[in-house]
């Protein structure tokens, strides 16, 4: 999964070899943690410090920060979905449908839909849930359950969607398509690109571009109104991850390549790249100032200090 920064500085990484990681961010471990199954799914930090990530042996956990688990929560399907922390502190995560759970471990609500949920949640401000699903539609599910509309596309939908302050939404599908819709769900625009999309989006400060990375190798900016192409670079490896977008409008993003890219966002220009040795299909974190963190599929978290 990819690396999270919690409030007191840990670094938080699950990895496939079926364990889950406190690190220092000079690289010593504080605990580990020994699942039943591997660890795909991302955390989500709450301001408290709990710690929420999902495993493929079909539970959520959640930890405190010294590594004690507070309470597991199960399914019947993998939870490979990263959870997100809601509007209330609400914990909605995906597996065999979408989960709306309390802070306390007990379930609020559960929506079954027509395959496998591995997207992560995402909320809009006005605090509906969408999600895409293994089915080939994306819902927006309200906050008492009720599946207010869905929308198909041609493809699973793996990544989690973006959300504008208009409470419009664009994703990606396994079709080569991204898409936005309005906040009832009819489509505002949808562009081919040429492989499937299977990671989360990112969007500038400004919502003005959408940053889509894609399995053709490439990370491309569209105009966020009409869905045009600005520009895109091409890597020699599919990116399976969402970018990262820092406060300066930079992306960063790895690729399967085995390099680490820094882009500028406005541009669409090469700033740098690293090679790390090994495919890169994790979001890298910023724990603070020039600082990066991202895991590579050597089973390396890298921590890393640029220089501009």
């Amino acid at each position: 999964d990819s690396p999270v920064i919690g409030p007191d500085g840990t670094l938080y990484v699950g990895s496939i070899d079926c364990t889950f990681n406190a690190l220092r961010l000079d690289g010593t471990l504080r605990w580990i943690y020994v699942c039943n199954e591997p660890i795909f799914s991302t955390e989500a930090i709450s301001l408290s410090g709990a710690v929420y990530v999902g495993c493929d042996d079909d539970t959520l956990l959640s930890f405190s920060t010294d590594g004690t688990v507070r309470w597991t929560y199960a399914m019947k399907q993998d939870v490979d979905s990263s959870p997100i922390i809601g509007q209330g502190g609400i914990i909605y995560v995906g597996g065999d449908g979408l989960h709306a759970i309390r802070p306390d471990g007990k379930r609020r609500f559960k929506v079954a839909f027509g395959g496998h949920v591995s997207a992560s949640p995402a909320q809009r401000p006005d605090g509906t849930i969408v999600v895409g699903s293994h089915d080939h539609r994306v819902y927006a599910v309200l906050a008492d359950g009720t599946v207010a509309w869905s929308f198909r596309t041609g493809g699973p939908v793996q990544g989690t969607a973006a959300c504008f302050q208009d409470n419009d939404v664009a994703f990606g599908s396994d079709d080569g398509f991204v898409y936005r819709l309005s906040p009832l769900g009819g489509a505002r625009w949808k562009v081919k690109l040429g492989a499937p999309v299977r990671s989360g989006l990112a969007v500038s400060e400004d919502e003005a571009t959408v940053f889509v990375a894609s399995m053709d190798g490439r990370v491309y900016g569209l105009d966020a109104a009409t869905g045009e192409e600005r520009w895109h670079i091409t890597t020699a490896g599919a990116v399976r991850a969402a970018p990262l977008i820092d406060g300066e409008g930079r992306l960063y993003f790895g690729s399967r390549d085995h390099y680490l890219y820094a882009v500028d966002g406005n541009a669409g220009e090469l700033v740098w790249r690293i090679h790390l040795g090994s495919e890169i299909d994790t979001t890298p974190a910023i724990p603070s100032g020039r600082k990066l963190v991202v895991g590579s599929d050597d089973g390396v978290v890298h921590i890393l200090e640029e220089t501009r």
